[in-house]
């Protein structure tokens, strides 16, 4: 409820402009996002991934002056929940009781440990952007001369 109810104060900006019976398009600054109230869908698909209304919906529910709550799933009702969890839970037993089974112990893998002083920068894929290097030559900021900076200029190129 809390959820719907941010949702509703989130989506003020928005203009909701009705396309068929319960379509809309919801127009979000530049861009504009198509709806269905009847199938529970939008163009973001917030709503079908969560089950509650996404700021778009809300703008077209509240612009219907609809309830909000009605078009949130079933999932989340105080019955499902009891439904769900009502039942008991039966412990598992100690792990010596468990019974045994003809199949092998799987075990960790063996840690290799390489020889010297391990690596400081982490190994990067190939498809991965390699860091950056400086370049090589060095410019001097008092006579911007290269191949001198400006703590060891001597008062002109090199």
């Amino acid at each position: 409820m809390k959820r719907v109810q941010v949702l509703c104060n989130e989506n003020r900006s928005y203009r909701a402009f009705m396309s068929s019976p319960r379509e809309y398009e919801v127009m979000e600054g530049k861009s504009t996002l198509s709806l269905s109230l009847n199938q529970h869908t939008c163009l973001c698909n917030v709503w079908q991934l969560t089950g509650i209304p996404c700021r778009h919906a809300m703008r077209a529910i509240l612009h219907e002056g609809l309830d909000p709550q009605s078009f949130v799933h079933e999932w989340y009702l105080v019955e499902k929940y009891k439904l769900a969890y009502g039942h008991s839970i039966k412990p598992i037993p100690d792990q010596d009781r468990w019974p045994a089974t003809e199949h092998p112990t799987i075990l960790p893998p063996v840690i290799k440990r390489g020889v010297g002083r391990p690596c400081r920068n982490r190994k990067r894929s190939d498809d991965e952007e390699r860091k950056g290097t400086r370049s090589k030559t060095i410019k001097c900021g008092k006579y911007e001369d290269f191949g001198h900076n400006k703590a060891t200029c001597k008062g002109g190129a090199t």
